[in-house]
C-alpha cells in the first residue's frame, strides 16, 4: 500500500512515472500500536488522549476502530475536525518528510487524538499506525516540480536516515528540563506548589494534559515516595531535574 501511494505521489506532483520507484525496498518504517482505554474519570478541561503534532517520515498510513474519540487534523483555517475512516479504509497523514520533499507544498498532516465522552462504552480505542520512512540511505532532495526555475529549494538534500535523526534529536532536546526551568516553574512553589510540579512533569514528559496521578505514576513507583515530592526544597532540584530527565529518556 506504501509503495501504491508513493506512485500516487508521483503522479500527483507530476514527477515522471516510476520517480519513487525502489525508495522502499529496504525501508525502515515502523509498526506501532496504540491502546486508548476507557475513561475511568473526567479529562481534564482541553485535555486529549494524543497533543497536536505531525509525523516524521513521509507518511503514516492508520488502521483504527470505530470508538468514539479519534483522531482530529487541523484544517487550513485552524479548525480542528474529526475523521473517521469507514470499515476498509485506512486514514493517511502526510509527514515532515515528505513536507521537506515538496518543497513544503504539502504540508505534514497536524493531528492530535481527542477524548470521548466519560463512560461511554465505546470509548475504548485501538489504532496501529505504519510509520513509512524510505530507505535509510535515500536522498531527501526537493523534487523537479516542486522548485521553479532558478529558485533554491528551501531545504537541502539529506537522507532519510539524517532527517530522522535529527527529528529525534531536536524532539529531546526540547523536552529536557533544564534546572533554571524547575527553578522557574516553582516561583509559587510556597502557595500552589502542586502546579509548580505538575507543570514541570507535564513539560519532561511530553504530557501537556495528564493529572498529577499519571505524572507520578511515570516518574516513580510508589505513590507515597512520589509524594514526597511535594515537600521539594532548593536543594532538591538537582535530584529532580536528573529524575525527570532519566524518566523522559526511558520513553515513558
Amino acid at each position: 500500500l506504501a509503495e501504491d501511494m508513493m506512485r500516487l505521489f508521483g503522479a500527483a506532483l507530476r514527477l515522471p512515472t516510476g520517480y519513487f520507484d525502489g525508495v522502499l525496498q529496504r525501508h525502515f518504517s515502523i509498526l506501532s500500536c496504540h491502546h486508548y482505554p476507557v475513561l475511568s474519570e473526567a479529562p481534564m478541561p482541553d485535555q486529549l488522549r494524543t497533543g497536536a503534532h505531525t509525523d516524521y517520515g513521509a507518511m503514516t498510513i492508520l488502521a483504527s476502530t470505530d470508538a468514539q474519540g479519534g483522531l482530529e487534523v487541523q484544517m487550513p483555517d485552524g479548525q480542528w475536525r474529526a475523521v473517521q475512516a469507514q470499515p476498509g479504509e485506512f486514514v493517511v497523514n502526510l509527514g515532515d518528510m515528505m513536507a521537506r520533499w515538496t518543497n513544503d507544498r504539502w504540508a505534514s498532516t497536524l493531528h492530535r487524538v481527542a477524548n470521548p465522552p466519560v463512560g461511554m462504552a465505546q470509548s475504548r480505542r485501538l489504532s496501529i499506525g505504519m510509520f513509512v520512512h524510505p530507505n535509510y540511505d535515500q536522498s531527501i532532495a526537493c523534487v523537479p516540480t516542486c522548485v521553479s526555475p532558478g529558485e533554491t529549494p528551501r531545504y537541502p538534500a539529506m537522507t532519510a536516515g539524517e532527517h530522522i535523526q535529527r527529528k529525534i534529536e531536536a524532539e529531546s532536546k526540547r523536552a529536557l528540563l533544564t534546572k533554571h526551568d524547575v527553578e522557574a516553574m516553582l516561583a509559587t512553589y510556597d502557595t500552589h506548589p502542586e502546579v509548580a510540579l505538575i507543570t514541570a512533569l507535564q513539560k519532561c514528559l511530553g504530557m501537556p494534559h495528564a493529572s498529577w496521578e499519571t505524572l507520578i505514576e511515570c516518574v516513580v513507583p510508589q505513590h507515597e515516595e512520589s509524594l514526597k515530592l511535594l515537600s521539594l526544597n532548593t536543594d532538591a532540584l538537582d535530584s529532580l531535574v536528573k529524575r525527570l530527565n532519566e524518566t523522559r529518556g526511558a520513553g515513558l
